[in-house]
C-alpha cells in the first residue's frame, strides 16, 4: 500500500508516545494530499478556497480504525500537523489541511506495512467502487477503461510541475484510481481532474488519447 506524505513527517520526529501512530498518520497525510490534488467537486465553497479538503470521521473510522480514528486526528491537531475546520454542505461535516510547514514539504512515496490497515483500506474502496459502480451500470466499463490508461510524462516537463500535478501523474503511474460520483450524478476520476496540459501524455494501449 503506497501513502503519499510530507518529507518532514517521519517516525522519528514523532515524540515516541506518538509513534506508533505513525503509519495511520501518514494515511491522514496521504488522503488530504491526494484529495486536494483530485477532488475538484466543491472548489468554490469557502472552506475549500481556504486550502481544506472534506473528509467525513466515518471514513477515518472505516480505514484507520474506530479505536484509532480520533486519537489519531486529535495527534496530528495536537502536533500542529493538520489543521481541522466544519463547515456545513447539506449536513454537518469537517474538513482538513496540513499545517504550513508540512504543506511546504515536498511529498514521497512510501510504502505502508501494517497489516490491519492495509486490509482495513482494501474493504473501504471496494464498498467505495462498488457504490460508484451500483449507481450506474456504464460505471463499470467506465472504470475498466480508466483502470488500462497509463502516462508517460518526460522527465523534463514532470520535473517543472507543481506538486500537486505531480501527485496526479504519480497516482495515474500507480494505479491508485479516483472514481467517484458527486450528488450531482457528475462522475470524477484521476482523468477528468488531470489539468489538461498533462492529457496528451496519457496512453491506452501504447497510444495517445489526446
Amino acid at each position: 500500500m503506497i501513502c503519499y506524505t510530507p518529507t518532514n513527517l517521519t517516525r522519528k520526529s514523532l515524540p515516541r508516545k506518538y509513534q506508533h501512530y505513525f503509519s495511520r498518520m501518514c494515511y491522514m497525510t496521504h488522503i488530504i494530499l491526494c484529495r486536494a490534488a483530485l477532488d475538484k467537486r466543491m472548489t468554490s465553497a469557502p472552506y475549500r478556497e481556504a486550502g481544506y479538503v472534506p473528509l467525513h470521521f466515518r471514513h477515518l473510522q472505516s480505514v484507520l480504525g474506530s479505536r484509532f480514528a480520533g486519537p489519531v486526528r486529535d495527534a496530528m491537531l495536537d502536533l500542529d500537523i493538520i489543521d481541522m475546520t466544519t463547515y456545513s454542505a447539506g449536513r454537518y461535516s469537517r474538513g482538513y489541511k496540513l499545517r504550513q510547514k508540512y504543506k511546504d514539504a515536498k511529498y514521497r512515496a512510501i510504502t505502508i506495512k501494517d497489516e490491519g490497515l492495509i486490509t482495513s483500506f482494501n474493504k473501504t474502496s471496494k464498498q467505495r467502487l462498488y457504490n460508484t459502480i451500483q449507481k450506474c451500470p456504464i460505471h463499470e466499463y467506465l472504470y475498466d477503461f480508466l483502470t488500462q490508461i497509463t502516462i508517460k510524462v518526460p522527465p523534463h516537463i514532470y520535473n517543472g510541475l507543481i506538486d500537486e500535478h505531480k501527485l496526479s501523474v504519480d497516482m495515474i503511474t500507480n494505479k491508485q484510481w479516483w472514481f467517484v460520483q458527486c450528488p450531482y450524478d457528475r462522475l470524477h476520476h484521476n482523468i477528468s481532474s488531470l489539468p489538461k496540459t498533462l492529457r496528451p501524455f496519457l496512453r491506452l494501449n501504447n497510444r495517445r488519447l489526446v
